[in-house]
């Protein structure tokens, strides 16, 4: 028998241990390794939750109008809530005014830049909640001029009003993730406590009440249609949302002319 011979079989008997000593490593890696991707899964679902995923889903192609109705329209956010400052009567309407024109250039600012540009998941999870939370600011904002020149004591709905953007800022806040048929109609009923004061502000000043009643009209107007995705005028250029933004704009643009109307009644 030559050496060749007898060398072969346990050849083959090494081999069949080293895929034998393969497989069953395998197996203990594939075994050690379950928990840490159901813990991952569990996070990554966690994190999805809360709007910090970090999974990289298919990039939404955005209309060619996204997010400059809003970018073009902050410089003039600016000059608007410089005008109204100047022109308040009183140290306590110019710092209520300032409110208002912080307010507005969060809401405008943060929004062009948000909308503008495709951004990392974390990035866009931080500046959607920014966006967000930006807007009941800005209703808390408009409100306070309104209020302080409307009304002989505004301390109540001051309190009202803000009280609300801080509960519905903290709600975003825990619950990015919470449905749009949700957190949408808390806006609207957040802008329309003004309802209630409707007969107060209008013996006040009959025209700035029209001015903020139209305003908010625009405002919930957009708010529909950003709640329903619907109309896209020119999906690939005019979409939804910018529909929506474009209500902001006149919705804005009325407050604004309600609270100067207001501050000379």
């Amino acid at each position: 028998m030559s050496p060749h011979t007898a060398e072969a079989p346990q050849g083959r008997r090494v081999q069949n241990h080293r895929d034998e000593s393969r497989a069953s490593g395998g197996r203990r890696r594939r075994r050690l390794e379950l928990p840490t991707v159901t813990r991952s899964v569990a996070a990554s679902r966690l994190l999805s939750r809360l709007g910090f995923s970090e999974r990289h889903p298919p990039v939404e192609r955005k209309p060619l109008m996204r997010g400059w109705i809003h970018a073009a329209f902050t410089p003039v956010v600016f000059v608007l809530g410089l005008i109204a400052v100047l022109l308040a009567p009183s140290l306590e309407l110019r710092f209520a005014c300032a409110i208002f024109g912080v307010t507005g250039l969060l809401l405008f600012g943060v929004s062009g830049i948000y909308h503008r540009s495709y951004w990392s998941p974390r990035v866009t999870g931080f500046l959607r909640r920014f966006d967000h939370c930006n807007i009941a600011l800005l209703i808390a904002g408009t409100y306070t001029p309104l209020a302080i020149a409307l009304l002989e004591d505004p301390r109540a709905l001051l309190i009202i009003i803000w009280s609300c953007a801080a509960g519905l800022i903290a709600f975003r806040l825990l619950w990015m993730g919470a449905p749009r048929w949700l957190y949408t109609p808390l806006y609207i009923v957040m802008g329309c406590i003004a309802v209630a004061y409707l007969p107060v502000f209008w013996p006040v000043s009959s025209a700035a009440t029209v001015a903020l009643s139209v305003g908010g009209i625009a405002y919930i107007a957009g708010a529909v249609v950003y709640a329903l995705k619907r109309p896209a005028i020119a999906p690939l250029h005019f979409g939804f949302h910018e529909v929506f933004h474009s209500c902001t704009v006149i919705g804005f643009v009325c407050h604004w002319s309600a609270i100067v109307v207001a501050m000379s009644a």
